[in-house]
């Protein structure tokens, strides 16, 4: 299987947002309790924020979150979150994820994105720094604080 045999696009409709938030749950781990839900999804994304998904025909493999907002009177857009299942991993969906945002963004004159990631983790440090061209401009302790997730759980969110 490879990247040309998924279809990606902004979720659309209140069952596309459902399947987000398994994904989510696949992902991060069943409870996870830092999920965002589907009304929410859908209202970001109404306002101006991107849910993005990546698709294998009907099935959602992976999907990108953020949400845009106004500081020092310009457009900045947080990206949330960023995620793709086990088995789809490894065929380029997360830089490809990352492009759709960054080219929808863009197409909106959103010119700064600002994201997280765990420069501890050596695949999310490449994929940020290496892959995508991010540059480090801060580290924060514990950025979103605990973590019942088992990608997070006992090694901080920093």
């Amino acid at each position: 299987m490879s990247r040309s045999d998924f279809h990606i696009r902004p979720l659309a409709g209140r069952a596309e947002m459902e399947a987000c938030v398994v994904l989510q749950e696949a992902v991060w781990g069943a409870g996870f309790r830092e999920r965002v839900p589907a009304a929410i999804l859908g209202v970001a994304r109404r306002l101006g924020g991107v849910v993005t998904g990546a698709f294998r025909g009907d099935e959602l493999v992976g999907f990108v979150f953020g949400l845009t907002g106004i500081r020092e009177g310009r457009p900045v857009h947080w990206s949330d979150m960023l995620a793709v299942r086990a088995e789809a991993r490894g065929r380029g969906l997360g830089i490809a994820l990352k492009e759709a945002q960054r080219d929808e963004l863009l197409s909106r004159g959103v010119r700064v994105m600002e994201w997280t990631f765990d420069p501890l983790v050596a695949r999310n440090a490449h994929l940020n720094l290496n892959r995508l061209g991010a540059a480090g401009v801060e580290y924060v302790v514990d950025a979103y604080g605990d973590s019942d997730s088992p990608l997070h759980r006992g090694i901080g969110t920093d």
